[in-house]
């Protein structure tokens, strides 16, 4: 989940930090759900390279970074 600094800073200032990542938790709570019900696994990764994955993915790593990363799939052996 990539986060946008520049949508939110302009509106609410350094409180957007705080706001994206209250968005992130939303997001993540609802991929988990929707997951569940379409039984697949999922698995929220919050450990992860952040100078590598910004390269990865474009990013500049201030006004735009990885917050979360998110894996789903089929349940092993299915």
């Amino acid at each position: 989940m990539v986060c946008d600094m520049s949508r939110v800073e302009w509106k609410y200032g350094t409180r957007g930090y705080r706001f994206v990542h209250v968005d992130v938790g939303v997001l993540t709570q609802n991929l988990y759900l929707v997951g569940t019900a379409l039984n697949l696994t999922t698995c929220a990764v919050a450990a992860f390279d952040d100078e590598a994955t910004c390269e990865f993915a474009r990013l500049d790593g201030r006004e735009r970074f990885v917050s979360l990363l998110f894996a789903c799939g089929p349940p092993p052996g299915s």
